[in-house]
């Protein structure tokens, strides 16, 4: 499991949700990845979080590889107050 904490810039949330949703749309064709769900916080109006279930690491670090060198992705990256955060997350 992967857990992507993004701060979104001051008025973008919404648009950083909705590219999220557009991935959620596209994430059944990545391979590997079993679930992709994006939340907001309760308690930060900025903080938009996507929790994933891979079937490995790797997996996922080569999709995030291939995502993050895209123009789009640099497009996406100006919504943003500071860089992606990932945590990996066994599940017991």
């Amino acid at each position: 499991m992967v857990l992507v904490e993004v701060k979104a810039a001051a008025g973008n949330r919404a648009q950083v949700v909705e590219a999220f949703k557009h991935s959620q749309a596209r994430s059944a064709s990545w391979e590997g990845c079993r679930q992709f769900e994006v939340t907001t916080s309760a308690d930060d109006p900025s903080l938009v979080i996507v929790a994933e279930i891979w079937d490995s690491r790797a997996q996922h670090v080569e999709e995030i590889a291939r995502i993050t060198s895209s123009p789009l992705f640099q497009r996406f990256r100006r919504l943003l107050a500071a860089d992606l955060r990932f945590t990996y997350l066994d599940i017991a």
